[in-house]
């Protein structure tokens, strides 16, 4: 297919899914240097948002929904570039649909208001500002009670349900499901998770009781229209408009190389990484505790050590998830995001990690921040009671008490782990201990391959 590809008659494109299939990366053939191209959700969001804001009305900004984990630079080009708004949430699929839910409210408040006009009984435009306010004011708080929204959501029903005629009323929710009628574009996680705003086409008469008019709780309100807003993160639906959009977008003005190269880098990339310390006691590192109070207060000084001269530093609060430790690195007196340090426990492992995002040109300060930041964790968030830190540092002392090459075959590690802790996964042991960067590690494949303390290794057993 090679000569098809290089001229453009073929695309080879693919797709990897994690195990439930919410997540994607995209993959895609270059044949001019025989490469594989792998795009993370931000990539694949950016080139599904390129596409989606050419139809965008004029000066509506939608949001732009990105979570702390991705790239600093997609959302700060997405504002520049596509002209949207940009919004920072915590890590979680669950806070950007969050934002998508407030963002349909928002749109269909705007709607009825269109539809009342300035023959509008008296107070009812004063009663639908002051729910605006609420619900910008709830976008900001972001409140896990699920109850604020859904309160906030039958107040506007009712609103629409006691002013509007049937006929006001068919044309807020018609007008609802029209491109830019609420203000959300797409939201995602740089791990692959996008969620896209999409319209069910409902088969059947939703008023006679053939098929249930969303949302069930509110089938009093008469809706006539069988076409529903939904929004939808399946990874394959991701997949599907991430590939349509390049075609769309990006294909028919570019030759077959400048596409690829606009696939691999469709925003400038900046400098993110994420340092790892494993088995650390995570009931401890939570709003509150001294361990926690401590290392927010280190982390916020050494940032304001090497960036307070060129930017305003702070910390900044995510009601969503108020166990995270964010450090925000603004433009003197702005408020844009240049760089952000952060520190949170992961959800589903056993480890608590240290995460930098920023520009590429200030790569060496985020670096030397958060390496200080690890170290504090590996040596005040380690738990002595679990097996696994136990056996790490076994494994840590044998190879620093080897010879001069400080060096262990892979196959005597594993039997030395599985002798003296035999409920230990080696290969997981080991496996993450590299992730830790405490060894360097060249397969886990090749019994004969050989394992090394690391500089940072010697420096954690010392």
């Amino acid at each position: 297919m090679k000569d098809d590809l290089v001229n453009g008659r073929r695309l080879l494109s693919g797709a990897v899914f994690d195990a439930d299939g919410d997540r994607f990366f995209r993959l895609d053939y270059s044949p001019f240097d025989d490469a594989i191209i792998a795009s993370s959700g931000d990539e694949a969001a950016y080139i599904q948002a390129q596409y989606m804001a050419e139809n965008v009305p004029g000066g509506a900004q939608p949001r732009f929904i990105h979570t702390v984990e991705s790239d600093i630079n997609v959302g700060n080009f997405a504002a520049q570039q596509l002209g949207v708004r940009p919004v920072m949430t915590a890590v979680g699929d669950k806070w950007v649909l969050f934002e998508a839910f407030v963002s349909q409210l928002l749109g269909r408040l705007s709607l009825i208001e269109q539809r009342l006009g300035q023959d509008a009984p008296h107070g009812v435009l004063e009663r639908a500002s002051s729910i605006r306010d609420r619900l910008n004011s709830i976008m900001d708080e972001r409140s896990s009670d699920s109850e604020v929204y859904l309160s906030i959501e039958d107040e506007i029903y009712s609103m629409q349900r006691d002013y509007l005629t049937p006929d006001q009323l068919e044309s807020v929710n018609r007008g609802l499901i029209r491109q830019g009628a609420i203000p959300y574009l797409v939201g995602f996680e740089e791990t692959g998770h996008s969620i896209t705003a999409g319209i069910l086409a409902v088969h059947g008469d939703s008023r006679s009781g053939q098929m249930p008019n969303p949302p069930s709780h509110k089938a009093g309100d008469n809706q006539t229209t069988n076409d529903i807003l939904f929004f939808a993160g399946n990874g394959l639906k991701s997949a599907i408009n991430t590939l349509v959009a390049s075609q769309m977008y990006l294909a028919p003005s570019l030759d077959v190389e400048k596409f690829q190269e606009r696939l691999a880098s469709p925003f400038p990339r900046g400098f993110k990484r994420t340092y790892y310390a494993y088995y650390t006691m995570k009931e401890s590192f939570v709003e509150g505790i001294a361990i926690w109070e401590e290392f927010a207060q280190f982390l916020e000084q050494e940032c304001r050590y090497r960036f307070a001269a060129d930017f305003d530093v702070s910390r900044r609060e995510f009601a969503e998830d108020r166990d995270m430790v964010f450090i925000a690195i603004t433009s003197k007196g702005g408020s844009e995001v240049a760089a952000s340090v952060f520190a949170r426990n992961s959800g589903t492992e056993e480890k608590t990690g240290i995460n930098v995002r920023g520009p590429s040109d200030l790569a060496e300060r985020l670096d030397a921040v958060g390496d200080l930041g690890r170290r504090r964790l590996l040596t005040t968030l380690k738990s002595s009671e679990s097996m696994y830190a136990k056996a790490e540092k076994l494994l840590l002392n044998a190879l620093h008490e080897t010879d001069d090459d400080k060096s262990i075959l892979l196959a005597d590690a594993i039997a030395m782990v599985s002798r003296t802790f035999p409920d230990v996964v080696p290969d997981r042991l080991l496996l993450e201990m590299h992730k830790q960067e405490l060894i360097e590690l060249e397969s886990l494949g090749d019994p004969s391959a050989e394992i090394r303390i690391s500089p940072l290794g010697t420096w954690h057993i010392l």
